[in-house]
């Protein structure tokens, strides 16, 4: 059975004799209702103000952030949890140390230092944080050093040279530790003989359990060199190989804000299990399996030959994979939204279908969005956020995205007061809130606002369904059982994988809805059961929130679960 016919061919359920029970005693028209709270800041114990531009959900419900490179030291990090609503959250940085890295050292004249800004990130099936790259910074005289409040500017201009570097360090959450894969080996062109560099790489998790790296440049000043080989991690085996070398790999792939890449939940043609899309908008297929390595579409992105370079500042993400495609698009179809200054790209919003080579009609935003940001809502809409435009509006106005209603597109209600632009970070929580922060207003890197807020989705005003318990873990493929309470009817389950967001792009960003064989009452309560995805190409194994939903399509607090092999 193909993936084709998801979760088609599933056995009648009639019987709970051999499940083990807890006994419980207890575009529209209108506008949508949403909510933002107060914008809230983090600082370090001295009053150092932090602008995180790297953010991943920890499977825990922490927040990890990354800053930007601003210094000769490396850029803070910083675990964190929302537990209240201060104006201002301190916080420790750079605890626990990275290890393996350059933390400022001085070779003559000249210092040197690494920092995981500008790194690629997604998750392990172990539930670790891969990074992979960063930028590595060379001054010929005392360091640069961004002050706290953000008021002078920052440049490239102040280096000697800017290049990435190979260390692939491993952050565990269940330890709050560090670890360091062996280095990445992918050589860029053929003038750059320092193997394994990369400054804004890409991370996927990959339907193996290994970790695909694409692209990026090994040298940023004083010259640019791209690197655009692919390699991919075993964890296994703890090694590094080649899939494809830099002059191998086709220059529509490369983009300079990190590649847009995709495990499809299917294979295109039997043969290419992967989709890429570079600043070009220009689809690119690839097999991790070869001997046939690249397929180059040749229907670009409506509207790219307008630029050379139309797709940058566009956010991706993989739409949500449902039971019976029954969105008006493939399993395995991607979502694009704004695009490069001064193009039709900017206030589009356009559907690639790999499966069948088109794209959809594009959808008018009505406003210019560059760098926005792209979240997949538990009901299976489509959040757009933030981003900033060459018109000096600010586009606070959220906007959901609803593929079962024709791709309509409706706005919120409520305004951010502050553009969050280039460097925005966004992540879907397990209580279905939305989660931006920092960016800047006009794209200029050194001018990240160092604040937050949460935002309230519609359904979060609604009654709720109450997920009460579950597995903690199952196998592809295995039924599993959920508690949920009032005897509230459930229509629908979803898995949505821990969110992991640089650059307007979350690399780890998936939705799959899962079958329900079995709805039936439990005391004062109701049981479901359900069944795990069947292939790992449709939900790579790992940490994921299980949703829950009711008949209106209001979503759960979401449960943590682990899907296995």
């Amino acid at each position: 059975m193909t993936n084709r016919g998801f979760f088609k061919a599933l056995p009648p359920w009639t019987m709970l004799a051999a499940l083990a029970l807890p006994a419980f005693s207890a575009t529209a028209a209108d506008p949508l209702p949403d909510y933002l709270t107060k914008s809230m800041e983090w600082k370090t114990s001295d009053g150092t103000l932090l602008r995180p531009i790297h953010v991943s959900l920890l499977p825990d419900g922490r927040l990890f952030f990354f800053e930007p490179a601003f210094a000769m030291t490396p850029s803070p990090f910083w675990v964190w949890r929302d537990e209240d609503l201060p104006d201002a959250v301190t916080v420790s940085p750079n605890d626990p140390p990275l290890v393996n890295h350059l933390p400022g050292v001085q070779y003559g004249q000249w210092h040197v230092a690494d920092t995981i800004s500008c790194s690629g990130h997604t998750f392990a099936e172990d539930g670790r944080l891969i990074v992979v790259g960063g930028t590595r910074l060379v001054s010929d005289g005392p360091p640069p050093w961004l002050e706290p409040g953000g008021s002078e500017d920052f440049g490239r201009e102040d280096f000697a040279a800017i290049a990435g570097f190979s260390t692939a360090p491993a952050f565990s959450p269940a330890t709050d530790s560090w670890s360091t894969l062996p280095d990445m080996i992918g050589p860029g062109q053929a003038n750059f003989d320092d193997p394994g560099v990369r400054w804004y790489p890409t991370a996927t998790r990959l339907a193996s359990g290994e970790i695909m790296v694409t692209s990026g440049l090994a040298l940023v000043l004083p010259t640019q060199i791209q690197n655009r080989s692919v390699e991919v991690y075993d964890p296994v085996s703890a090694d590094w190989r080649i899939l494809s070398q830099h002059q191998d790999t086709p220059a529509a792939i490369y983009n300079r804000d990190y590649s847009h890449v995709f495990q499809l939940p299917d294979s295109v043609a039997d043969t290419f299990d992967i989709l890429m899309m570079g600043e070009r908008g220009q689809p690119v297929l690839m097999s991790t399996a070869g001997p046939q390595r690249w397929q180059v579409r040749s229907r670009m992105r409506p509207g790219s030959e307008a630029a050379a370079t139309p797709n940058h500042g566009t956010t991706t993400a993989l739409l949500p994979i449902r039971l019976n495609a029954d969105g008006g698009y493939s399993n395995g179809a991607i979502v694009m939204a704004g695009g490069q200054h001064q193009t039709t790209l900017e206030h589009s919003i356009d559907v690639y279908d790999p499966m069948t080579d088109q794209w959809l009609p594009s959808i008018d935003m009505g406003i210019r969005r560059h760098h926005p940001s792209t979240i997949l809502l538990p009901d299976s809409r489509i959040l757009i956020m933030a981003g900033h435009n060459d018109s000096g509006d600010n586009p606070g106005y959220a906007q959901y995205l609803d593929p079962s209603d024709g791709f309509s597109l409706t706005p919120g209600s409520v305004q951010m007061p502050e553009t969050r632009g280039y460097h925005t970070v966004s992540a879907l929580l397990p209580d279905g809130r939305i989660f931006p922060g920092g960016g800047n207003d006009d794209g200029k890197p050194g001018h990240e606002k160092p604040s937050f807020r949460y935002y309230y989705p519609d359904y979060m005003l609604k009654p709720r369904p109450n997920l009460l318990f579950t597995q903690t873990s199952f196998k592809l493929g295995d039924y599993f059982w959920v508690l949920t309470g009032d005897r509230t009817p459930i229509s629908e389950m979803v898995l949505v994988a821990l969110g992991s967001m640089t650059h307007s792009y979350d690399m780890n960003q998936r939705l799959v809805e899962l079958p329900i064989v079995y709805s039936g009452d439990y005391g004062e309560h109701s049981v479901q059961i359900g069944r795990a995805p069947i292939s790992a190409e449709i939900a790579p194994p790992g940490d994921y929130m299980l949703f829950v939903l009711d008949a209106a399509r209001v979503p759960s607090v979401a449960k943590v679960i682990t899907l296995t092999r």
